[in-house]
């Protein structure tokens, strides 16, 4: 018997759909999900009539983050060079030809909240929880925390890339018109 994909990519026309598989551990940072999106990545990138990549997560969760059941087996060269081949598979992400976006909802922390970011686009639902538990811990975050700062200027203008100026403008005055209401309807 095979372990079930720790993701799948399908592809329908223009856009491909990236999931991350692995719902029963929160679709957490595996090796086995590194191995999957890896080869995910490669696909992608020969995949020409693909315009559009949505990253998503089954379940309830888009991603926790690492898989800390993983932690304890591994010697320390191992864990420096996992954290070495996220780096790369976040940079991977952003280097894709096709506009990619994360579809986020449940959590996205730790390194899931990374892979949201490396993302051109980031959707979330009202479920969405975003951050760096290992902060609490005394951890730096890892690979692709640069990409944190420069996200409201970077996610900007892959909105007016793939849509043009107007539809930033539209989404901005969106996003205030929701905060709004929301805030009412709390009072």
């Amino acid at each position: 018997m095979t372990d079930a994909p720790a993701a799948s990519l399908t592809a329908e026309g223009p856009v491909a759909r990236l999931t991350l598989e692995r719902p029963q551990a929160r679709n957490a940072l595996s090796r086995a999900m590194a191995e999957a999106l890896d080869g995910a990545l490669e696909r992608l990138a020969t995949m020409e009539e693909t315009r559009a990549v949505v990253v998503a997560g089954r379940g309830r969760s888009f991603c926790a983050g690492a898989d800390i059941s993983e932690m304890p087996t591994l010697a320390p060269a191992e864990a420096e060079a996992l954290a070495g081949r996220w780096q790369r598979i976040m940079d991977g992400f952003a280097a894709l030809p096709q506009v990619t976006i994360a579809a986020v909802q449940g959590h996205a922390l730790g390194g899931g909240l990374m892979l949201a970011i490396a993302q051109d686009l980031r959707v979330a639902e009202a479920s969405a929880r975003f951050g760096l538990p290992e902060v609490t811990l005394g951890f730096n975050p890892g690979y692709g925390i640069a990409r944190l700062s420069a996200l409201r200027a970077c996610g900007r203008s892959s909105v007016s890339r793939a849509t043009g100026p107007s539809a930033v403008r539209l989404a901005a005055g969106a996003s205030v018109t929701r905060a709004a209401a929301s805030r009412r309807s709390r009072a």
